[in-house]
């Protein structure tokens, strides 16, 4: 996140889909997006869909940490949970690689889970992310408005709300 804000205000880019959580000047929030827990298919937790998944029965399982998670320490795994580290990654792909292949679970943002993993809410964590478009200060109010339509475009037509 960091990286496209330095290239926003250097002027290598015009604009960037990202985490906006207010609105502002050169911000919009589009929508906002749960975190779940993703497993790989032969995990207990892809097994049996009916049962609920709590912060407690993530205890003890290996988890792959995403090193570039926009969340601030403590808020998707309280200090109180002891978590087994297996991997720390930098890219959310290789993080569902892992994932996928039985090395560990992931709490990611709904919008990374892959085909190749298993995503299970997880009923007791009511943490979300805002997912919005920041622009560049002289981007003109007619492509801001195009890049908003593209992007509802991408999300199947639905009409983005204002958050």
């Amino acid at each position: 996140m960091t990286r496209l804000a330095d290239w926003l205000r250097q002027g290598r880019i015009d604009a960037a889909l990202t985490v906006v959580e207010n609105d502002a000047s050169t911000a919009r929030r589009l929508w906002r997006e749960r975190y779940v827990v993703v497993v790989s298919r032969s995990h207990r937790f892809a097994q049996n869909r009916r049962s609920k998944v709590f912060l407690s029965d993530l205890e003890g399982e290996p988890v792959v940490l995403r090193t570039a998670c926009e969340m601030r320490r403590g808020s998707l795994w309280p200090d109180t949970r002891r978590i087994r580290v297996a991997a720390r990654v930098e890219r959310d792909e290789l993080a569902m690689l892992l994932v996928a292949q039985g090395l560990g679970i992931a709490i990611v943002p709904e919008s990374l889970v892959s085909r190749e993993v298993v995503a299970r809410p997880i009923h007791d964590l009511d943490v979300q992310r805002s997912i919005g478009l920041r622009w560049r200060k002289d981007l003109s109010q007619e492509h801001v408005t195009a890049l908003v339509e593209a992007i509802s475009a991408l999300k199947g037509g639905r009409k983005i709300r204002d958050a």
